[in-house]
């Protein structure tokens, strides 16, 4: 598992005591209602433990995550969502969303409503070069400061994304 929730109780706990309680599923911010419910939740923080996103996100990082965000997912902006195969909290960075998308192997169609997500550190990561588009479903939040460790901390902004072609 990439992440981990300081403060939340395991709610089922595997042999090796690392699945943890989810928070609720974002999805995209199509009401004022769902927004609402979303923000009494309050920003979310994380542990990341493995180095998919490195170098920007390193183990060890502590992040705020913003589960209320609007307009997202935006190219570039680094989300934290549930893997499709496995249900677990990831963190990758959005690389394009709905419409066509350029990738090495040919062009892409994405739906409404997914993204193509890929991990910074392309010899370490599963992304969506794995296991496909994702859903905006899938979304917990985008993950927007590094609060620890001291050295690190700061803004996680967005990368430089190429538009893909239309």
């Amino acid at each position: 598992m990439g992440l981990q929730q300081p403060g939340w109780r395991p709610a089922d706990v595997s042999p090796t005591g690392d699945t943890l309680e989810a928070p609720p599923r974002a999805g995209p911010p199509d009401s004022g209602v769902k927004i609402l419910e979303r923000a009494r939740h309050g920003t979310w923080r994380v542990a990341v433990v493995e180095d998919s996103m490195a170098p920007a996100i390193q183990p060890g990082d502590w992040l705020l995550v913003d589960p209320t965000s609007r307009g997202w997912p935006r190219p570039g902006a680094v989300v934290l969502f549930h893997e499709p195969d496995t249900d677990l909290l990831a963190i990758k960075r959005v690389a394009a969303r709905s419409g066509h998308i350029a990738i090495p192997e040919g062009l892409l169609h994405l739906e409404p409503g997914e993204a193509w997500l890929v991990g910074d550190n392309e010899g370490h990561t599963l992304d969506s070069r794995t296991y496909g588009p994702v859903p905006f479903e899938r979304f917990v939040g985008r993950a927007w400061f590094r609060y620890g460790p001291p050295r690190r901390i700061g803004r996680i902004g967005r990368a430089a994304v190429i538009t893909p072609p239309r």
